[in-house]
This record gives structure tokens, C-alpha cells and sequence, in this order.
């Protein structure tokens, strides 16, 4: 069998409103169909979420022993065959030139993670929309100081590298795509990480348009960045808000 370059990993839970969506848009990358893999994660859906990923022609894989994102995420990664894995939300959309991008982006040998902007796929509101550009030049200031603050709607990391620091931080409720960012930095150097504005990914602005969820994302972004980022710890606070 032909080994494919990019695992394209995508966690899911009751997400038939907005998986076939994300599937279509990684179903027509400039990247060649032969370097790489779609992967559904399904775990634990009660609607039509696995139903949809495998009509429209991905590999969907069942993940019961337990709830959550994060170990659906981890469990994920060690399916996949790739020697890169590109991870994405459900409920979010690649440009048409994410995988080739990432692939360009990676032939820096010296980087093991990857990430870039990440903004609203409702571009008609422009007060959520402000929230994910307020976010993106936050981030980009950030990566001139080293900071990588890389998220899961748009990642890319080598599978070596993520196995050798041990993969996500499962115990971790919160932010462990963070976390996992910084312990790859504390291994492979401060400038194995990028957040680049080259990779686009749009995404679900459910937190961001109910105000009983963004003050609490928020609040929760703001002191596990600074547990992550500022203290160097692998701890991080609160729990996850799920907005449908």
C-alpha cells in the first residue's frame, strides 16, 4: 500500500450539522489525494455523525472506552500511518491549500509543530469575526517571542515527535493543545514551534456568540495561558465548555 505523507485526524462527537462540511473542504486539497489520509475519530456519537463521514468516503474509526477530547485526539494520532499528522475540529473548515501548505511549511526539518490563523466561518458577524482576529494578532506577537500558541482546529505535527514527548496530556481538561506545545519545546527547542499565518483554517463561532460561554472560555484561555506560557507548567484549570 502506498504510505501517505499527511494523516488528517479529526475528533468527533454529534457533529452531523457540520462534519460533512469539514470533510468536503479536506476532500478537495490541491495537495495530491495519494499522499494522504482522512480520518474520523467517532466517539460515542448518537446522531448521524460516523453515517455522513463514511457516505462521503473517509475512514471513520469508533473510539467507546471514554469521553472526551482530548483522548479522542490521542487516540487518533496512533491510527494514523503519516509521518505528519494535520488535526481539525469537526465543526471547522481548511482552506483548499492547508495540506500543501503545511507540507511546504514542514520541510523545515527543525519544526515538529505547526499552526496558523484560525477565524470564523459566519464572516457576516463581524463582532465574533473580531474575536478571532483580536486572537490571531495576539498570537502572532506571541511567536515573536517564542510563544507558539497553536490550537486544534489547525495543527500539524510530526508523529515522531509527538510520540517522543509522550502525545497529549490526557489528564489535561483544558488547553493540552498547549501544553503539548510547550513540552515539545522544552525537548526540541524554542524554534521547533511556528503559529504562521500562511495556514488558514475557519471555524464554528458557537462559544464566541453566547456570552454565558465566551467569558468563561476566556477567562480559562487567560490563566492557562499563563500557567503554560508564563510558568512552564503542565497544569491547566477549568473544564471544557461544549456548545452545540
Amino acid at each position: 500500500m502506498q504510505a501517505v505523507k499527511i494523516s488528517v485526524v479529526i475528533p468527533a462527537f454529534n457533529e452531523e450539522q457540520l462534519i460533512g462540511k469539514c470533510i468536503k473542504a479536506l476532500k478537495n486539497q490541491t495537495f495530491p489525494k495519494k499522499d494522504y489520509e482522512i480520518l474520523v475519530i467517532d466517539n460515542k456519537s448518537t446522531d448521524k455523525t460516523a453515517e455522513i463521514a463514511k457516505k462521503l468516503g473517509v475512514t471513520v474509526i469508533p473510539y467507546n472506552q471514554k469521553q472526551g477530547f482530548s483522548v479522542t485526539k490521542q487516540f487518533g494520532v496512533k491510527q494514523a500511518k503519516g509521518e505528519i499528522i494535520a488535526i481539525t475540529d469537526a465543526d471547522s473548515i481548511p482552506d483548499a491549500h492547508w495540506l500543501e501548505t503545511i507540507d511546504k511549511v514542514m520541510q523545515d526539518q527543525n519544526l515538529v509543530c505547526v499552526g496558523g490563523t484560525v477565524l470564523s466561518t459566519e464572516d457576516e458577524d463581524k463582532l465574533v469575526n473580531l474575536s478571532f482576529v483580536v486572537y490571531d494578532f495576539f498570537t502572532k506577537v506571541n511567536q515573536l517571542f517564542g510563544i507558539s500558541l497553536i490550537w486544534s482546529p489547525n495543527m500539524a505535527i510530526r508523529k515522531d515527535a509527538f510520540m517522543q514527548v509522550g502525545g497529549i496530556n490526557t489528564k489535561l481538561k483544558t488547553s493540552d493543545d498547549w501544553e503539548l506545545v510547550l513540552r515539545l519545546q522544552k525537548k526540541f527547542g524554542i524554534r521547533s514551534t511556528l503559529y504562521t499565518k500562511v495556514l488558514h483554517v475557519k471555524t464554528s463561532p458557537r462559544k464566541q456568540k453566547k456570552l454565558s460561554a465566551i467569558i468563561p472560555y476566556s477567562l480559562i484561555g487567560v490563566v492557562n495561558y499563563v500557567s503554560i506560557f508564563i510558568l512552564h507548567k503542565s497544569k491547566t484549570y477549568g473544564v471544557p465548555i461544549d456548545i452545540r
